[in-house]
C-alpha cells in the first residue's frame, strides 16, 4: 500500500469490498491522510452490496455496479503498475509493473466505470 502513495497519477480501485479497512484499521486511516495530503485521487467500482457501507474519503468518487458478487480481492491501478491485494486469513498482494497490463486493466475499469451508478 506504501507504493501507491507514490504514485503520480489517479488510482483506480476495482472489486473493493472494504477488506482493507477490516484488515488493517489503524493503517487505513494514515493512508487515507497521507492520500488527500498528497493529492492523489482515486476512483472506485464496487458492488452495490457496499452501498451505505463505503464512506466517501477526500478526492475519492466511488460508483456502484448494477450486480451482487462478494470479492476477495482489490485491484489497484495506478503510473504504469497494479497491485492486486487477496484478502484472505494471511492476506496477500502482488504488485506487478508492466505498462501494457496496467493498461489492459485501466481498460477494464473504464469499462466498469461505464457501466455502474
Amino acid at each position: 500500500m506504501k507504493d501507491t502513495l507514490t504514485s503520480r497519477t489517479e488510482i483506480l480501485n476495482f472489486g473493493s469490498s472494504g477488506m482493507f479497512p477490516s484488515f488493517y484499521s489503524e493503517y487505513f486511516d494514515i493512508w487515507e491522510f497521507q492520500r488527500a495530503k498528497q493529492k492523489i485521487k482515486m476512483r472506485i467500482v464496487t458492488s452495490k452490496s457496499m452501498k451505505g457501507k463505503i464512506i466517501t474519503k477526500k478526492l475519492q468518487t466511488i460508483r456502484f455496479l448494477d450486480m451482487e458478487f462478494k470479492n476477495q480481492t482489490s485491484t489497484f491501478i495506478y503510473d504504469n503498475k497494479v497491485a492486486i491485494f487477496i484478502w484472505t486469513e494471511n492476506p496477500l498482494a502482488i504488485l506487478i509493473k508492466d505498462k501494457e497490463f496496467s493498461n489492459s486493466n485501466k481498460n477494464y475499469f473504464e469499462y466498469l466505470w461505464t457501466n455502474s451508478n
